[in-house]
Formats: C-alpha cells, structure tokens, sequence
C-alpha cells in the first residue's frame, strides 16, 4: 500500500511541475507572438554571450554558401524556362483538336516528364528556401535580444571595448539577415516562375487528355475521304522531303527529351546490362568447361539454350527492365526499344522458335519496322494510307500461312503462349480484314488503330515468349547450379522453387502483354477508370465505410501474410537452426514466436486495410471477449496451453511421452492440439491442456538413455553365479547397450519352482529391437550351457491307516 502511494505521490509531483511548465512555455510564446521586447543579457555575460553569437553567426555564414546543385539550377533554369514558352506557343493549344492520338499521346507523356522535372527543382529550391528560413527566424530572436542590450547599456556606465563589441555584434547580425533575406528573395523569384511554368503545362495536360477522350469518342467516325477520292486530290506538289524532314525533327526532339530527363535511369539500365553480361560469360565460361551443371540434366541443357549467346541473352533481360526503369517513356520510345529487343530476340530465336516458324518471325519483324515508320511519318496523310494498307495486306498473308502450316500441329501438345497466339490468329486475320475496309471509307484511325494493335500485339507477345523462356532457363540454373546444392531449402524444395517460379515469370509476362495489348488498342484508359471506379465503390454502415479497393486489400494481406508465414517457417528450420547451436526447445519456440508475430501483425494490418477504426470497437471487442470466453474457453486454455509447451519446453518434437493411455512420439506441437504417432502407427491428436492438466512421462525429456529391464527363471536347481555371469555377458557385449550406466543383473530370490534374476541394461535407442536381441542371447546361451527352464512340480504323500486292516478283516 505505501508503494502505490508513493508513486501516487511521484507521479502527482511530474504533473505538477510539467503543468508548470507548459504554462511557462506557453507565456513565452504569447510574448513573442505580442511583440514584447526580450529580456537583455546581462552586463557580465556580455563577452561570453558575444563570442557564442559569433560562432553561431559562422555556422549560418556556412549553411549560406552557395550549394552546388543550387547553383546549377539558378544557371540553367531561365533557359530551360524559356525554351519551355517556346515550346508552347499559342498555336499549340490551337492544333491540339486537330491532331491524331499518336502525336497527342507524345506530346503527353513529354509534357508529363517536363512537368516531374520542374516538379523536382521547385522541391529543391522549396527546401533550401525552408533551410533558410530557419537561420531567418534565428537571426532575428538574436537581433532582439542584441538591440534589448544595447537599449539598457544606454544609461550603464560601461567600458568602451564592452559598448563597441556590442554594436559589432549588432552590425554583424544585420549584415548577414541581409545577405540572407537577398538570398530568399532570389529563391522565392525561381520559385514563383515555376510556379507559373507548372500552372501552364497543367492547364495544357488537361487539353491533351480532353482531346485524347474526344478522339476516343470519334474511333468509328470517317475521318478521311475515301482511298480514290485521295488519290484524286493529289497535289502538285507532294512536298515529301519536308514531311520526312519534320518527322525527322519530332523524332530527335523526343529523343532529345528522353535523354535529358532519364539520365540516372539509363545509368542505371548500363550498369545493370553490364553485371547481366558479366553473369552469362561467366555462365559461358563454366559450361564450356563442362563445370556449370550435370551433362545427364537434359531439362536444363534445353532450358539453358542462351548461355551460347550471352550478349544477346543479357540485352533482351536488360530490355526487359526498361518497363520499370522508364515508365513514362512515350510512345514512340517504347516502339523503339522493341525494335532493339529485335536484335537480341532474332539471336535467341533457334533456341525458342521451331525452324518452321523462324521465317514468319522476320517476315513480322519487318512489318513492325515498317509500322513504325508508318507511325512516325507526319503529315502525309495518302502515303500513311498506301503505306498501312500494304503492312494490312502482308500481315493478312502472313497470318493465314502461319494458321495453315501450324494445322497439323493442332493435336498435337504445344506450349501455352504459342497455342494461345494459334488459337487468336484467326480472329486477327477478320479484323485485319475490317482494317482494310475501314482505311478504303476513310475510317483511317480505326484502320491504324487494328493493324498497328494486332502487329504490336504479335510482336510483343513473341518478345515476352522469348524473355519468359531466358528468365525460365536462367531461374532454374541458379536452383540446379551445383553451388546452391548446399542450401537445405534448395535440397528440399528445389522441384517446388522451379515450378513457382516458371508460373509467375510466365504470369508477369502474361500480364504485360495484356497491358500492351490493351494500350495498343487504346483501350488501358477506359479500362483503368472502369477498374477505379469499381474499386472506388463504398458501402456505409452507419459510421463505417467500407470500398471495393479495402476489401481487396484485406484478402491479398491475409494471402501474403499465409505466404510469409511459411516461407519463415521453412527459412527457419531448414537454413538457421541446422547452422546455430541452441538449447533443446529453442529452435520450436522462436519458430512459433515469429510465425504468431507474423500472423498477428498480418491481421492487424488486413483489419486496418479495410478502413476500420479498431478504437471504436474497443467495447464491441470486450463484450465479445467474454462471450468468447465462456464459449471457447477450451479453445482458449489449448491455446495458452501450447504457448506454455513452447516456453517451458516440458515436451518436444521427436520426444517420447505418455499421456495417459497413450504412448508414442510427439510428431507435431500444433496451436490447438499436439501430434503423437503411437508405435503401432497411429496418429493421436491429444489437445495441448492435457499436457498441462494431466500427469505426462516423457522418456526423453533431458536424457534420450532408456533403462530396459528383462526378466528372468531359470530351474530350481542351476546355479545363480553362473546365471549371473551369462547374463552380465550378454548385455556387455551388445553393441547398442551401453557401458554408462554399466549393466547390472540381479538375483531376486526363490520362487515356488524357480530361481528369479532380473537383468537391467541402458540404450540410447531401438529400445523394442534391442530388448529382443538380447532375450534372444539370453535363451540360447543358457540352452547352450545346459540350464533347464523352471517346470511347476507338486509332491503327493500317502497315509496308511489302522482302519484300513480292521475292515480288509471283517470282511474275511
């Protein structure tokens, strides 16, 4: 009782004084906020206090030194401003209406990569002018308290040094807050023309994608005259070199922007090629001298196909990487890294592509070369036409040559990407024919929107093929690589690790090529603000509201938390505990803590994805605590009852034990229940309480020695030394008794008809196959040496008596 009271007391006092204070805090915030003048310093700590606010003044004359990266900025922003107002001339706004949606979805993505980089340097300067912002606020608290100072000293008798080394303070203070407001005033002069500059390139975004909905609006609109109208307007003057000349522009000004504003990320992607073409000459290297995997692994010789190309094999990976090392690359940027994937996939194709299909594969590469010339060529409206109708006819002819000699493979297994590119194709060929129509009316976009998307979506789907199949062959390399043999998990699990990790390198693949399929036939958008908005929807329940988008989130944190779950479970017991020594139980316990920690934490985390505010159902949750109490309090007490196993350690995995009638080896220590496979086979799922509640023998808790004890008879008549020597004989010689504790036979007296000895022996284990082997010895040593076994005998005795002869003569 004194102890509560006297932290009662302990704790009465802290409140007090932090009572105190805050109200002193606060008061002195009130001052500064009125403007009330600071107290001065005193006159005997004014050399003192001088030479801190010099040293103080030295670190804001530091902090205001030019930065490097400031520097750059102030240097090339106005030009980089200016160029910007070039660029976006009034013209621009004009002809966004009139422009197709190629050119529309460029212009898009560069003003959207503009608009980051302006976004970055406005951050920057953000925070420098904050950082000296700071020193401002600084400076003033001490020009305050300097000239508070000097106001009181007015009528002090003082020495001069004092008065002079109090105004040079005064002096030196005013002189670097204005050095340092004129450097606020200039950040604040680039920051506003930012500002201005990402106010327009917004206001321009926000036309572009008013003009991409209005021409997604317009798809199945004749945009153009008919094919022989065209060729009749024909003008004079075609003036083809100027339209080839302003592509030619367009082109170097998105490249030129591209390299500008992805400078660290194709660093990146350089680096990265670099250590990919490191790892396959290694990988070259070692199977040229026959030491990188078995030669009998015929699954892997044929995964394996790239290591003979591994420049080839490291470009197409790196290329690969370009979806999330640019993701706002434009379209015309995308295009062109296809056509370098190209160069890598024609090297790798004889070890992905039969030789029946390579031809088709060339004859699509330069259709797609040919498309993108198409897509890039300005302002020709009649040469675009000529020019997608031929690639529209080529790919018709090449499709149906493909359908007709893939035919008689229809029975026959394929692999899934190749068998779903055969089963579309001929939906492709009918809307191929629907493009040709569509270009002869003067549906031009439709036309391009078909052919363009069906070609794209070929040559894409061929790509990710290829990637998919180096990715499968490189994965399942790393698992059969003779140096990840020595990683248990890899033992274990290795067919398991190849097969998930072929599905989700072909499930991620599967889904880019949808992705581009669908933005090749420009419907990602639609789809995406369809999808937003079904994830949007919301439900409310009363003060609760709950979405599409927090109930996915719930189930796909309660799947990862399960995957977790037994990825630690695994890691842990077959990589960290086999290479760390710790005590009995340990290892199942750590085990068990971190999967509880992972499950909990993964609930936590999915009820909190929904949007619920767990501390409104603090009375619901206690309510329901008891109710779950008396209702599930055999559950419950299981529970604890295994976390007692777990800590006490009082029974482990592989232990012997017997719980009431039941005895065999703990198999499993579940949260509810517990495992023991008894010796003649069965599983008995004991629940944890009974381990807790009931009286339990485990035969290995510290010790894994079992005493064994075989009894024996012999006749009435053998002789007990000589027994006694055979028997400590046997068990000496055994080879699974051991010596400590030493063997020790017994001679435990007579019986009715027999001579009673008890031999006792230790084992460590095998206990039923030992204990017959040397009953075994036992009775044939002592057949051998002539000692019978113990026979019942009974003794009858006959009385004559007097009566007897008295009758035997009367009767005479």
């Amino acid at each position: 009782m004194k102890k509560k009271a006297t932290i009662f007391f302990i704790f009465l006092l802290v409140s007090s004084l932090v009572a105190q204070e805050s109200k002193k805090q606060t008061a002195a915030n009130q001052e500064i906020a009125a403007g009330q003048t600071p107290a001065n310093i005193p006159i005997t700590e004014i050399p003192t206090r001088a030479d801190e606010a010099h040293l103080a003044l030295n670190k804001i004359r530091e902090i205001l030194k030019p930065v490097p990266a400031i520097i750059a900025i102030e240097k090339h922003l106005p030009v980089v401003l200016d160029s910007l107002q070039t660029l976006r001339p009034d013209s621009l706004f004009e002809q966004l209406n009139s422009m197709p949606l190629r050119r529309l979805q460029n212009l898009q993505r560069e003003w959207s990569i503009t608009l980051k980089r302006l976004d970055e340097v406005g951050e920057s300067l953000s925070t420098r002018s904050r950082a000296l912002g700071e020193q401002t606020k600084l400076l003033q608290s001490m020009a305050r308290e300097w000239k508070a100072t000097a106001a009181a000293i007015d009528t002090v008798e003082l020495p001069q040094p004092i008065r002079e080394r109090v105004t040079a303070t005064i002096v030196e203070i005013d002189t670097l807050q204005a050095r340092l407001d004129d450097r606020i005033k200039a950040l604040l002069v680039y920051q506003n023309r930012i500002s201005k500059q990402q106010i327009a390139i917004n206001e321009l975004l926000d036309l572009i994608n008013d003009a991409e909905a209005e021409l997604r609006t317009q798809l199945f609109v004749r945009d153009s005259p008919p094919l022989l109208e065209a060729f009749q307007t024909i003008p004079d003057s075609l003036h083809l070199g100027d339209y080839l000349k302003e592509s030619w522009d367009n082109f170097s000004r998105t490249m030129s922007n591209f390299t500008r504003a992805n400078k660290n990320a194709m660093n990146v992607h350089l680096f990265l090629f670099v250590l990919l073409l490191a790892v396959m000459l290694y990988f070259n290297k070692r199977n040229k001298q026959q030491k990188l995997f078995n030669e009998d692994d015929n699954v892997l010789r044929a995964s394996a196909f790239f290591i003979s190309r591994p420049f080839s094999a490291a470009l197409l990976v790196s290329l690969f990487l370009s979806i999330w090392l640019y993701p706002n690359a434009t379209v015309t940027i995308g295009e062109l890294l296809i056509i370098i994937f190209l160069i890598a996939l024609l090297r790798l194709m004889s070890g992905v592509i039969v030789p029946e299909r390579r031809k088709a594969v060339y004859v699509l590469a330069a259709l797609y070369v040919f498309a993108f010339i198409h897509n890039n060529v300005v302002g020709f409206l009649l040469l675009q036409r000529v020019l997608l109708m031929a690639i529209t006819l080529a790919t018709i002819g090449l499709l149906i040559w493909v359908i007709r000699s893939a035919y008689p493979l229809k029975n026959k297994e394929i692999r899934p990407w190749p068998g779903l590119l055969f089963r579309l194709m001929p939906i492709a060929v009918l809307f191929l024919i629907i493009s040709l129509v569509a270009n002869f009316i003067g549906s031009v976009t439709l036309a391009h929107v078909i052919t363009v998307g069906i070609i794209k979506s070929i040559m894409v789907a061929v790509l990710l093929y290829t990637i998919a199949r180096v990715l499968d062959g490189l994965t399942i390399l790393m698992i059969r690589k003779r140096a990840s043999k020595g990683l248990q998990v890899v033992r274990t699990y290795e067919h398991q690790m190849e097969h998930w990790a072929v599905i989700a390198i072909h499930l991620i693949a599967f889904l880019i090529w949808v992705r581009a399929t669908l933005r090749g036939f420009r419907l990602l958008q639609p789809l995406q603000e369809w999808f937003a908005n079904i994830l949007a929807t919301q439900w409310a329940f009363g003060t609760v509201v709950v979405s599409v988008e927090n109930i996915f989130d719930f189930f796909l944190t309660l799947v990862l938390t399960m995957v977790l779950t037994r990825l630690a479970r695994v890691f842990l017991d077959l990589e960290v505990f086999p290479r760390v020594r710790l005590p009995r139980g340990i290892p199942g316990a750590i085990s068990m803590v971190v999967r509880y920690t992972i499950v909990a934490v993964g609930i936590f985390l999915a009820v909190s994805s929904l949007g619920l505010d767990l501390g409104k159902f603090g009375l619901l949750a206690g309510a329901m605590g008891v109710g779950l109490g008396f209702g599930l309090q055999n559950v419950i007490a299981n529970f604890v009852s295994g976390l007692i196993l777990a800590f006490e350690r009082p029974i482990q995995v592989g232990d012997k034990v017997e719980v009431g009638n039941v005895l065999g080896n703990v198999k499993q220590i579940g949260v509810r229940s517990s495992t023991i496979k008894t010796f003649d086979g069965s599983e008995v799922i004991v629940p944890n309480a009974d381990f807790i509640s009931q009286q339990v023998t485990n035969w290995t808790l510290s010790d894994a020695r079992q005493r064994i004890k075989l009894p024996v008879k012999v006749a009435f008549d053998s002789d007990p030394e000589q027994i006694l020597e055979i028997l400590l004989k046997i068990a000496e010689e055994h080879p699974g008794a051991l010596t400590d504790p030493a063997p020790v036979a017994t001679f435990n007296g007579f019986g009715d008809y027999f001579l009673d000895f008890t031999l006792y022996f230790w084992v460590s284990e095998n206990i039923f196959q030992y204990k017959t082997e040397v009953a075994i010895k036992v009775h044939r040593s002592l057949k051998e040496a002539g000692i019978d076994k113990p026979r019942p005998q009974q003794d009858l005795y006959l009385r004559m008596i007097d009566s007897l002869d008295k009758l035997q003569k009367s009767q005479d």
